[in-house]
């Protein structure tokens, strides 16, 4: 498992007034207001420097703890091989996985999920675009796994769709994958990180809170585990369009789901005495 040093910092979180009007004027405000008014107000975080992993957490490593893992397919297209996200893993199934690389290393090094500051700060490698490689969501299929052109075609998402009577929306591009791309697949941010957008969904250690009016100061962790809230979820996925392929996007579901378009990765720090 890879890890990248991220230098300490300060940033702005959250989403800016011009992604505000770009997300109205394609959804509407009603939409608006129900799936991205949570990403306000947009406020300061100051962060040390930590290590968080290079890639998502693949199959084959978390196999190494769980072997029986199956994450399973998506309308036969399979999320199962080992260079895959694991996927299909829940809040509490992903920090156990942490907690027992904790037990591996002896106690000489700490795993765990990062907090929704640290991911976004992460994920921004200094940027305050929308998108770390800028504002165009057609641009997407260089830098990561989306919802595209190739979903688009495929046969199977197509009789879904058809049976359940939904629509997609997808990017104007071809990322030439239908479901979850081998971590590593697209180009990196500036700070070496890889699939920070799109392929799963990231679980955050954080607890869900309506907004960031209730922040903890410094990027602090929100919540605790066993404590019932619905967690954060970062990023993105394969499956989605290009309103939720952003640095500022939140997602949350509650702590045992289990998804085809979520995983994690990690941050490690060197334990203290």
């Amino acid at each position: 498992m890879d890890f990248v040093w991220i230098p300490g910092g300060c940033f702005q979180m959250g989403q800016t007034e011009a992604e505000k009007s770009w997300l109205i004027q394609q959804i509407g405000e009603d939409d608006y207001n129900r799936y991205f008014g949570d990403e306000l107000p947009r406020h300061k975080v100051c962060l040390e420097g930590f290590y968080l992993g290079q890639y998502e957490v693949t199959n084959a490593q978390y196999r190494q703890w769980k072997r029986d893992h199956d994450s399973g397919d998506f309308l036969g297209h399979s999320l199962n091989g080992d260079p895959q996200p694991v996927v299909m893993v829940s809040w509490e199934e992903a920090t156990a996985f942490a907690d027992w690389l904790t037990e591996q290393h002896h106690g000489k090094y700490t795993f765990r999920l990062p907090s929704e500051a640290q991911w976004e700060y992460a994920a921004r490698a200094d940027t305050t675009t929308m998108r770390y490689w800028g504002d165009d969501p057609d641009a997407a299929c260089a830098y990561a796994n989306v919802a595209d052109e190739t979903l688009q075609q495929d046969k199977s998402v197509q009789k879904w769709l058809k049976e359940q009577e939904r629509t997609w929306t997808y990017h104007s591009c071809d990322d030439g994958f239908v479901v979850t791309a081998p971590v590593g697949s697209f180009r990196a941010n500036a700070w070496d990180l890889y699939d920070m957008l799109g392929n799963v969904w990231e679980w955050c250690a954080d607890s869900y809170e309506a907004g960031y009016d209730s922040a903890s100061p410094a990027g602090a962790l929100r919540g605790t585990l066993g404590d019932g809230k619905a967690k954060v979820l970062r990023g993105g996925s394969w499956g989605n369009y290009p309103g939720k392929v952003r640095s500022a996007i939140r997602g949350r579901v509650i702590p045992a789901d289990r998804n085809v378009n979520v995983g994690f990765r990690l941050v490690v720090s060197p334990r203290t005495p």
